[in-house]
């Protein structure tokens, strides 16, 4: 059972236990692949410290092919499918954590983030509403949620002032969402091309 959970350390004790009581037990054969496993999670772990995300990712997909998947190698998973501006498969993982503990903070803040980067703000904003209910004062989140309410508040004035007809208006509330966040590609390329 430990082997399945990912306790792979664990594992390789009981098999020691179980083999001190019967030598013979047919369940030893499976030592191995604790060992084995352990050994993965050293290398995940290396890899992950040292900021290798392709590496680690790729132990950590081969971990979760033998594991019922622990939370803590799928939010790892997660965090390099991020780091590697791989949005979908970090969405992904954490939704999978938040299937298992729907409170757990740091993959709504992922999902929150990654949704943000691909400009879906409405999705991005629930995330952070979800995990501010849990830690009204979770500093990543509080950070994200304000963002894209101050964009929001500033894209409803642009259209308002369009809608009245009042273009100067307009065009600069277009600037104040340029400098709201400058290094959003996807909010950048779409109000530069409305000031056009």
């Amino acid at each position: 059972l430990n082997l399945r959970l990912g306790n792979c350390r664990e594992s390789i004790e009981d098999f020691n236990r179980l083999k001190s009581i019967n030598a013979q037990h047919k369940d030893l054969s499976m030592i191995t692949q604790a060992q084995s496993c352990a050994q993965l999670f050293d290398e995940a772990d290396r890899a992950f410290s040292s900021q290798q995300w392709h590496r680690a990712y790729d132990i950590y997909s081969e971990l979760l092919k033998s594991i019922d998947a622990p939370i803590n190698i799928l939010q790892n998973r997660a965090f390099c499918s991020f780091q590697q501006g791989n949005w979908y498969e970090a969405i992904a993982d954490a939704g999978k954590i938040l299937k298992i503990d729907s409170n757990h903070l740091q993959s709504l803040e992922l999902r929150g983030t990654s949704y943000y980067i691909l400009g879906e703000l409405e999705l991005a904003l629930n995330h952070y509403k979800q995990a501010l209910k849990l830690d009204p004062e979770h500093t990543g989140c509080k950070q994200g949620h304000k963002l894209i309410k101050k964009i929001m508040k500033t894209t409803e004035k642009y259209e308002n002032a369009l809608k009245g007809g009042q273009l100067e208006d307009g065009l600069k509330h277009l600037n104040d969402l340029l400098t709201i966040d400058p290094e959003h590609s996807l909010i950048a390329k779409k109000t530069k091309i409305n000031i056009v």
